[in-house]
């Protein structure tokens, strides 16, 4: 706007006027991108690294997922936008599930079983649960202890089984689970990874 009150329309001084207004915003956006490398290298969140996506998706292809059902709002995207394969080379099909996690606040109680069902009804054999262990404490993500899965799997009438998990120094940041619906009552669910 400015431009178009120092210079006539579609004229080079217009033109010239406004990339002089605009060039402090691109040299500060060039300068910020040069950093942005130097920044990245000090994220410490296992699920935001090159290493921890890379095993993210070793755990997935090792445990021969098809579909998977996660509750970690930092890895939205992250398998699809890498093309994530199941072990028999078809595309990993991921439910991201943390906008249900952030309707339920107030609900925290039957969120386990809700979660583990959804997983149960991800395939005809059942599908996977991934817990991811976020960052800080967002309302939209939910990472359960194996009692927690336990108890979850009794409420919801489905048989879990840990498919694997992936550590560091703070413990455990991810967990695989295989849901299923539960065949008989005396099933027992969750076996510890």
């Amino acid at each position: 706007r400015v431009a178009s009150t120092l210079a006539p329309p579609r004229s080079l001084g217009r033109a010239g006027i406004a990339v002089a207004l605009v060039a402090p915003s691109i040299l500060a956006g060039i300068l910020q991108l040069r950093a942005t490398d130097a920044v990245v290298a000090t994220v410490r969140v296992p699920s935001f690294t090159e290493a921890g996506q890379r095993a993210l998706e070793g755990l997935l292809r090792e445990a021969c997922v098809q579909e998977v059902l996660t509750t970690d709002y930092e890895i939205a995207g992250v398998l699809e936008a890498r093309g994530t394969r199941a072990c028999d080379g078809a595309r990993l099909e991921v439910l991201h599930a943390w906008p249900a996690v952030a309707r339920r606040v107030g609900s925290r109680r039957q969120l386990g079983p809700a979660m583990l069902a959804a997983a149960a009804d991800l395939g005809p054999d059942g599908g996977a649960y991934l817990a991811v262990r976020p960052s800080a404490p967002y309302v939209y993500d939910w990472f359960p202890a194996a009692e927690d899965v336990s108890l979850a799997a009794r409420g919801a009438g489905v048989t879990v089984t840990a498919l694997g998990e992936l550590r560091d120094g703070e413990g455990p940041w991810a967990t695989l689970w295989r849901v299923r619906r539960a065949t008989s009552p005396s099933e027992a669910p969750a076996p510890r990874p």
